[in-house]
């Protein structure tokens, strides 16, 4: 099953009453409930104690074990690509994944396939297959495709979408306040000017880069996801923060100039690093000064995740006393607050990063869209053109829908363009392997763990992408790929030596594994191509298909 659902009507409560009802026909004697990332977990098992008090269920923590005496088991996908082929595939008979980025149905679908029971996904992303399903972003195409297939339906199961929420009076709708003193994306990208930029913040080769683009010119043409990731313009950010405040003072006149004035409440922006966070943070903390209890109270603070080392230690405490108390009443986040956060006192959502993916951008909208006591409606602030470049507008419409051939991809000057080939989209790649102690509090991984589970799940995605292995072929697969999770800090490849470890060497060593793939051509392209993918980030075995693996194996 498929079930699409906007963005705050209730898919946890939805998957709740689902499970009950199974438990309670014993149709289902343990669930696994995916998502993406730890913080969502911890508000899950919030959620099933509330509906679900009969049926204990916990947080399966990275590096931790499975909890049989408990029936529902919630983690993300991050903590299952490395465990899960330890258990039966009966273990789990029921199995939602919640959001989970494109990946779990691609390249990781390995996780889910692995389990026999029955399997649900949850989304609050318009899918739509055929022709049709052309965006303008590859990856988020990639996921309505990977998804759609693997769940072997051209469209959600249920569907229920933001304009009927919206319309039903579930959810409140917006208003979209495009920024005027700041330039935005235009067809074109950013305009900017040589003495706009912070050189000082550039290192060397940005800095030749950018010589290189301005010659003898006085401006150069930037694609907007660059800004903040490669270059800094210092004025902007304080032209934001002054024009968001002049906007919450005095209102503005929309395009068919109507006076509108959004409300005053809790406020998220979505920043772009954590050097991004921290500047906006502050200036803003120092443009509302005026409206502090005291002087060291913060007004606006900033939290990080998903960045390595900048990740925000105590971010879980930032949050929380975000939610809870009055201040502070803006929170900057990088990757913190885009997806499945709920707080329903937030009122203003400020883009001051820029996304091309469809999902990203929906996900990071529907933070405002939930109803609270005196909100009629949210105040989308577009710093940097997204709206635009999505096909958004007021009207309360969808939206950047995906199946929808809008909007036309950007003309850029291709001569004249700084470009940035990001991945800014829902990945586990673009997480922190992190956990939380019981007290919520983030835990960084020790590096060697931290080694292992990035090679585990380059591991995962690459065994899951090769479908020509026999099952013979992928047992033993399955045990080089426990060697490299296990020798993590010492190993740069695997090698024919390796064989001649006594894991391998009980089973024949190096001559079954010629036997298993069928000689050594076959075993040599298997292992050049788990190297290139598993090991040498500069390699890519998608730059040629795969040969066959015959097998001498009956």
């Amino acid at each position: 099953l498929l079930v699409e659902m906007a963005t705050g009507t209730g898919k946890t409560r939805t998957a709740a009453a689902l499970i009950k009802r199974l438990f309670e026909a014993n149709a289902v004697t343990r669930v696994l409930f995916l998502v993406d990332r730890i913080p969502l977990a911890i508000q899950t098992e919030d959620a099933f104690a509330e509906h679900l008090p009969d049926y204990p269920s916990y947080v399966l923590r990275s590096g931790r074990r499975f909890q049989d005496e408990k029936r529902i088991t919630i983690t993300t996908l991050q903590s299952m690509i490395n465990i899960y082929g330890e258990y039966s595939a009966g273990y789990f008979d029921l199995v939602i994944s919640d959001e989970c980025h494109r990946s779990i149905y691609g390249k990781w679908s390995g996780v889910l396939k692995h389990f026999d029971g029955i399997q649900i996904g949850l989304t609050a992303t318009p899918c739509i297959g055929g022709e049709d399903a052309a965006t303008s972003d590859e990856d988020d195409t990639l996921f309505v495709k990977d998804t759609l297939k693997f769940f072997e339906v051209d469209k959600p199961t249920f569907s229920y979408k933001l304009k009927d929420a919206i319309s039903d009076g579930y959810l409140v709708p917006y208003q979209i306040y495009k920024a005027k003193t700041v330039k935005t994306a235009a067809e074109g990208g950013f305009e900017v000017k040589r003495d706009e930029l912070d050189w000082s913040a550039m290192n060397d080769k940005t800095t030749q880069e950018f010589e290189a683009l301005f010659k003898d010119s006085n401006s150069v043409m930037i694609d907007p996801n660059a800004l903040e990731r490669r270059f800094t313009i210092p004025e902007r950010n304080r032209a934001l923060v002054r024009e968001f405040r002049q906007v919450m003072d005095n209102g503005y006149i929309d395009h068919k100039g109507i006076q509108r004035k959004p409300l005053l409440g809790k406020t998220i922006v979505f920043a772009v690093t954590k050097r991004h966070a921290e500047t906006l943070a502050q200036m803003f903390d120092e443009s509302f000064a005026d409206q502090k209890s005291s002087p060291d109270v913060r007004y606006a603070d900033y939290v990080v995740s998903g960045m390595g080392q900048d990740d925000t230690v105590d971010a879980m405490t930032k949050i929380k006393r975000f939610k809870k108390e009055k201040f502070p009443q803006i929170l900057v986040s990088v990757n913190m607050l885009d997806t499945g956060f709920d707080c329903p006192e937030v009122t203003n959502l400020v883009f001051a990063r820029f996304t091309k993916s469809v999902i990203l951008y929906q996900q990071m909208r529907g933070r405002g869209t939930r109803k609270a006591q005196n909100k009629p409606l949210f105040t989308m602030f577009d710093f940097v053109g997204v709206a635009d470049y999505h096909g958004d507008d007021d009207g309360y419409a969808q939206g950047g829908f995906i199946g929808i051939k809008t909007p036309p991809k950007k003309h850029y000057e291709p001569r004249r363009l700084l470009s940035l080939d990001i991945d800014d989209h829902i990945d586990p790649n673009t997480r922190e392997w992190v956990t939380i102690d019981e007290n919520g509090n983030f835990v960084f991984p020790e590096a060697s763990e931290q080694k292992a589970n990035e090679l585990g799940a380059k591991f995962e995605a690459w065994l899951v992408s090769r479908t020509d292995f026999n099952p013979a072929q992928e047992n033993l697969l399955r045990v080089v790929g426990s060697q490299i999770r296990a020798n993590a800090e010492t190993w740069d490849e695997f090698t024919s030596d390796h064989f001649a470890l006594p894991i391998f060497s009980s089973q024949g060593g190096y001559q079954n594994a010629l036997r298993v793939f069928g000689g050594k051509m076959q075993l040599d392209e298997v292992m050049e191509s788990l190297n290139a993918n598993v090991f040498h980030e500069d390699q890519s075995d998608e730059r040629r298909p795969p040969q066959p693996i015959q097998s001498s194996v009956q």
